[in-house]
């Protein structure tokens, strides 16, 4: 059963037993002043009563406080533009880090360009598709194509339209193109030819598999000489340069390392780079000797757990010593490595397996 927008909706749904049988019951819901309530009842009518005594009793109770609930005055009149701003009040607020926050504010802004002038009403399919294909295959019209998904799909729950247009719309897909790790001959070449700092923040990178943004994060605090680790518990914004808690809970963690890794590179150097000077020192670096499908910093994150792989350390063990929260991640980055030639790195590695096994095995 639907009622019109504010006065909620109802829906019949189970629940399985212990013995697999389903026991059938009926669920109310409404929106009042930003917030979804819910009730719950044998028959449709009684969940209908129920619905309606609660409607009742949340808009007297917001009456007598001199509440107006703006989500209640809206409706499909309105331009998609002016929801899309109601809808990252109501539904992200609180709710998403303050770093994504504003990334999602500039991609709203480039929808509301490009679709905010259409009235909830008038979008239609068409309009949504002829957008996301005029924009370059990529994981940004991905992105946007999930932020216009999702405040519809919020605008249909809360009844403002009958149907999300996006339903219509298959979700595009976007596969980057794999990168891969350094192969031994490769990583000495790059510390044959980078130079000073950067020839050692290299090292460090494919020796301890931080992201870059942890990397830049670090200083001697967050060192453990005597237990060998490296404490990883912030990370730097690469874009504004501010240190913000990790991606993920997983990311907060432990990294080994053998006392060889600071006998090659200088503690006093951290806090001393910039991801732009990284940058500038790889990319110069990566032209001179012609390497491809290879990422700027990430690649280095590859070779490190590929080089783990390849020195026998449990493939569980580096899924921890990466931060991923899925199993899955880890093997989709380790890549086999030609294992001819050789490289500090990979010499590193033996020494670093031995202080991981005395750690964690």
């Amino acid at each position: 059963m639907q009622f019109k927008y504010g006065d909620g909706s109802i829906k019949k749904c189970y629940r399985t037993n212990k013995n697999g049988t389903r026991r059938y019951f009926w669920r109310g819901r409404i929106y009042i002043n930003h917030k979804q309530y819910s009730v719950y009842g044998k028959t449709q009518a009684e969940c209908a009563e129920k619905l309606k005594n609660l409607r009742s009793e949340r808009r007297k109770s917001l009456s007598e406080d001199n509440q107006t609930p703006l989500i209640e005055t809206f409706n499909s009149n309105e331009k998609y533009s002016e929801w899309l701003t109601l809808w990252i009040e109501l539904c992200k607020e609180g709710k998403i880090k303050r770093t994504y926050r504003q990334e999602l504010i500039g991609h709203v802004d480039k929808i509301k360009m490009a679709l905010g002038q259409f009235r909830l009403k008038e979008l239609k399919p068409l309009n949504i598709l002829k957008y996301i294909q005029s924009l370059p295959k990529r994981n940004f019209t991905v992105k946007l194509y999930d932020i216009i998904n999702s405040s519809l799909q919020k605008a249909e729950d809360f009844g403002i339209i009958k149907r999300n247009p996006c339903r219509a719309i298959d979700r595009p897909t976007h596969h980057a193109a794999e990168k891969r790790s350094f192969e031994l001959k490769e990583q000495e070449e790059i510390l044959n030819t980078l130079e000073g700092k950067h020839k050692r923040a290299f090292f460090f990178l494919c020796a301890t598999g931080l992201r870059i943004g942890e990397f830049l994060a670090l200083n001697k605090k967050c060192i453990d000489f005597k237990h060998c680790y490296i404490n990883v518990s912030a990370a730097m914004n690469i874009k504004n340069g501010e240190i913000v808690t990790p991606k993920t809970k997983n990311s907060v963690r432990q990294v080994y390392f053998a006392p060889k890794l600071f006998e090659v590179f200088k503690i006093d150097e951290l806090g001393t780079f910039t991801y732009s000077g990284i940058k500038k020192a790889f990319v110069k670096a990566y032209k001179k000797l012609g390497l491809t499908d290879i990422s700027l910093t990430h690649s280095c994150r590859h070779t490190y757990a590929s080089m783990l792989c390849a020195a026998g350390i449990p493939i569980k063990i580096v899924q921890t010593q990466l931060g991923h929260a899925a199993f899955s991640t880890t093997m989709d980055i380790y890549t086999s490595v030609l294992m001819s030639g050789s490289s500090p790195i990979y010499d590193y590695t033996i020494e670093l397996k031995d202080e991981i096994k005395k750690r964690l095995l």
